[in-house]
């Protein structure tokens, strides 16, 4: 667990951390590392759920799979949490953080307001972090690294 005062801020590294997946599975999440990772940390008061989730959606598809994406949800609630998801029809990946922000996994990310958008990349950079899906979507056409990469995915099963 790192320090209260090292939080996670533009320009600092995000590490691998271990959640719940929507299957259940004990997963680990780590960042890509031939492009850029959307972490995006929402809970039960998000108003905006469906319309970041449908940004998320287009831009996921404009690089056509290209982007490692994974959401945290941050309740207790799993049943809100899978109708959520499976309304949103998304194709990434789900996780489940039950402790919410305060869980030591996660509480290096200083995530206290949902939604969060963390934007990570290929280093294991945080290169944004706020709510503005224009502000990711800018980020991401600047790279021109991203040009013919085929996301496989980075979850990975832990036994």
């Amino acid at each position: 667990i790192r320090d209260e005062r090292n939080k996670v801020q533009d320009g600092e590294m995000v590490y691998m951390f271990n959640h719940y997946d929507s299957n259940g599975n004990w997963t680990e999440f780590r960042p890509i590392r031939y492009g850029y990772s959307i972490l995006w940390m929402w809970g039960n008061n998000d108003n905006s759920h469906k319309q970041q989730a449908d940004s998320l959606k287009q831009i996921y598809k404009k690089l056509d799979g290209r982007l490692f994406v994974a959401d945290v949800y941050t309740e207790t609630d799993t049943v809100l949490w899978r109708k959520k998801f499976t309304a949103d029809s998304t194709e990434w990946i789900h996780y489940w953080n039950p402790g919410g922000p305060y869980n030591p996994r996660t509480s290096y990310l200083k995530v206290f307001d949902t939604p969060t958008i963390l934007l990570i990349d290929s280093l294991g950079k945080c290169v944004y972090k706020g709510s503005a899906m224009a502000e990711i979507e800018k980020i991401i056409s600047k790279n021109d690294n991203l040009k013919g990469l085929i996301n496989k995915g980075n979850a990975t099963k832990i036994k």
